[in-house]
């Protein structure tokens, strides 16, 4: 007589909670929503937990605590800039050069502006400095970017240090960026200086007129 087989066990006890990466995922998304209206100072772990909907003893496994997980909302983040600065760039939009930089900053702005968590993570100053060890490599990653779109849309010269060069660039930039979302009031001003500060910066190594990019080989 054949033996009926055992029903095949769940994977995880329960069923009732996602695992693994959809954790992860359930953890960032929930800290970026409730960061876009709260102060990373205030806001809890277990309210991050409620809100994904997750056991907070869980969640420790995952992220240790309530700054760890800041980190990898911030990577996300990082992420979501970088695409949001190079789709659709159209090349007819740009006469020079340092149009791509003034393009690049006001969606800069942009998004910042339409991700208040995006604001609080990077400009709030509530982020303790330890937890933010990526900022160099986000800042070495922009002035890549900026880098390979100039030279997507015009010949650019050979630039020494290139790398350093656009890492510093990316710096003076984002305390520009600081001092706009500490400033409300004077907002416009502060990336208004940051562009001209970026430009005369850039010019050290880039002359003011350059060969476009020929679209129609």
């Amino acid at each position: 007589m054949a033996k009926t087989q055992s029903p095949t066990k769940r994977s995880h006890r329960g069923g009732s909670y996602p695992k693994g990466e959809s954790r992860r995922k359930l953890l960032i998304e929930s800290a970026e929503a409730l960061l876009s209206s709260r102060s990373a100072q205030e806001l809890t772990y277990p309210e991050i937990a409620e809100r994904a909907g997750l056991p907070l003893s869980s969640c420790y496994h995952f992220y240790r605590n309530k700054f760890a997980l800041f980190q990898a909302v911030d990577q996300h983040l990082g992420v979501q800039f970088r695409k949001y600065l190079i789709t659709d760039m159209t090349p007819n939009n740009f006469s020079c050069w340092e149009d791509i930089i003034n393009e690049l900053i006001d969606r800069g702005r942009q998004f910042v502006d339409r991700n208040p968590s995006a604001k609080e993570i990077w400009f709030s100053g509530n982020i303790p400095p330890a937890v933010r060890e990526q900022v160099k490599e986000r800042g070495q990653i922009l002035g890549t970017t900026f880098k390979h779109l100039l030279a997507q849309h015009f010949v650019l010269p050979e630039i020494p240090n290139s790398k350093e060069v656009f890492f510093i660039a990316m710096e003076v930039l984002e305390r520009f960026f600081y001092l706009a979302y500490q400033n409300a009031g004077g907002k416009d001003f502060y990336f208004e200086e940051g562009k001209k500060n970026i430009t005369s910066y850039l010019r050290c190594y880039i002359p003011p007129y350059l060969v476009r990019k020929d679209y129609s080989e």
